[in-house]
């Protein structure tokens, strides 16, 4: 997949791609590559599962279709046919039926869906009310689930969940010093 892609990840983002992990919360550094590593997970995901539901949220509608785009360019590389689902702005339907769709924080359009896949980017600056919302997705699924952010101070759920002692997410934590893809120099 990495050679096909042209994605070559370090060693935490080879551990966010392992199809093991269910729940995986990022906190790491700008720049580190948490919305490109999670647009190859959700393209493996919809590719490799017919009519899976792929899931984006970020906290406003460019963000969320900025990881949708970075799906779409990844589908590409892999020669895939994609439309667009026509009722989501962001949405890439591709030949096996799998969608990816993404959404801006906001409840009145996040009712209603299930994912096999839910991706909630840049989490510590999304409600706690939205995030209730969208964990029913997963509900019938026992689909996956993956935090990305920032820190944002100690409150809300990203914080809940990244603290919580018997927390079913892996943890992965990168600080800008240790980013490769950042120079000491620009530090």
């Amino acid at each position: 997949l990495a050679k096909t892609l042209d994605f070559h990840p370090d060693p935490a983002q080879a551990q966010v791609l392992a199809p093991s992990v269910r729940r995986g919360i990022l906190n790491c550094t700008r720049q580190w590559g948490k919305s490109t590593v999670a647009a190859v997970k959700a393209v493996h995901h919809a590719v490799v599962n017919n009519e899976s539901s792929v899931i984006v949220v970020a906290p406003s509608e460019r963000q969320s279709a900025e990881l949708v785009r970075k799906c779409a360019r990844f589908l590409k590389r892999l020669n895939a046919t994609t439309t667009s689902d026509r009722s989501n702005r962001a949405s890439l339907v591709l030949d096996n039926g799998s969608r990816i769709i993404g959404f801006p924080a906001s409840n009145e359009r996040l009712r209603g869906f299930s994912a096999s896949l839910l991706i909630i980017d840049e989490a510590a600056h999304v409600s706690d009310e939205l995030y209730r919302t969208v964990r029913p997705f997963l509900a019938a699924t026992n689909g996956q689930l993956w935090l990305l952010s920032t820190p944002n101070g100690k409150q809300g759920f990203f914080y809940d969940e990244w603290v919580a002692a018997n927390s079913e997410f892996t943890q992965i934590s990168v600080p800008a010093p240790e980013c490769s893809r950042i120079s000491p120099k620009f530090l």
